[in-house]
Order: structure tokens, then sequence, then C-alpha cells
């Protein structure tokens, strides 16, 4: 099975920063916060195998850019698929409840 190389935007690694920060500092909880940064890892080394089981975001314009999301926890992992190259660049890690259509 080929595996696709999985690619982590500047903005993504921003995000996975602020989720550790606010979790170990603002909640004072970094065994809580490690954890979650594990399982988000976790969920997105998956996509090297399966990156096309996760539908496209419900926003018609971001899903004509083949904008993909799926959920861990509370989190919404947003990334794009580029079959020819076997690429999946992961774009954005938000808190779900954020307006993410403005931050996309």
């Amino acid at each position: 099975m080929n595996r696709y190389e999985i690619l982590i935007t500047q903005s993504a690694e921003a995000d996975l920063q602020g989720i550790t920060d606010y979790i170990a500092r603002e909640l004072q909880e970094p065994f809580i916060a490690q954890k979650m940064i594990n399982k988000i890892i976790d969920a997105v080394t998956e996509l090297e195998l399966f990156p096309l089981r996760n539908g496209y975001v419900q926003d018609e314009t971001l899903a004509a850019l083949g904008i993909r999301k799926f959920f861990v926890d509370s989190y919404l992992i947003f990334y794009v698929v580029d079959e020819s190259r076997k690429k999946v660049t992961i774009i954005r890690i938000l808190y779900a409840k954020r307006n993410w259509i403005m931050l996309l």
C-alpha cells in the first residue's frame, strides 16, 4: 500500500503550539496538553494510509479547493490531498467552536 507524505504548514504548527500553551498554561494541565498533542499527531499520521477517508468541508468555496476535515476531540484538522504527488498537507488545526471558515 502506498503511503502519503505528511506536510504540516507553519500555521498548523503554530496551532499545535497554541493548543499546547492553552492547555498547559491557561488550564494548568501540562499532562493533558501532551496527551492531546499526541492524540492529534497520531490521527494525522493515519492520513499516511487513508487520506481520502474524511469528507470535504461544508463550505462550497473551501471544498472546491479540496479542503477536507476531521475531528479529534474538540479540534478540527483541515488538510488537502495531492494524489498525484502522494502528499497530504495539514493546513490548520483549530478549536471546533471557532469561526474556522474565516480562519481558513
